[in-house]
């Protein structure tokens, strides 16, 4: 993760972007105390953080992850979408 201060971050800017973006890596600016701090991440990385806070949020990444150890057993379609209606 590349630290910056303010004068280097705002002096680079386009850099920075374009560096985050690049290698999918946050770019820490460091103020003088964590209040005068911020992150700079990329669009898509931060859209993906808020997927994966809203899957964890409503259950669906547990669920995921819990059936991921579950013996391979296909089923059908029909089987799943029962599945889903009985969960109600």
């Amino acid at each position: 993760m590349e630290v910056l201060t303010p004068t280097k971050a705002r002096s680079g800017l386009y850099a920075v972007i374009t560096n985050v973006n690049r290698d999918s890596a946050p770019a820490l600016i460091a103020g003088a105390d964590d209040d005068k701090s911020a992150y700079i991440v990329g669009k898509r990385d931060y859209e993906a953080m808020l997927e994966t806070l809203a899957l964890l949020t409503n259950g669906q990444l547990q669920d995921a992850l819990a059936r991921e150890n579950e013996p391979d057993e296909p089923g059908t379609i029909d089987d799943l979408i029962a599945e889903i209606d009985n969960e109600d």
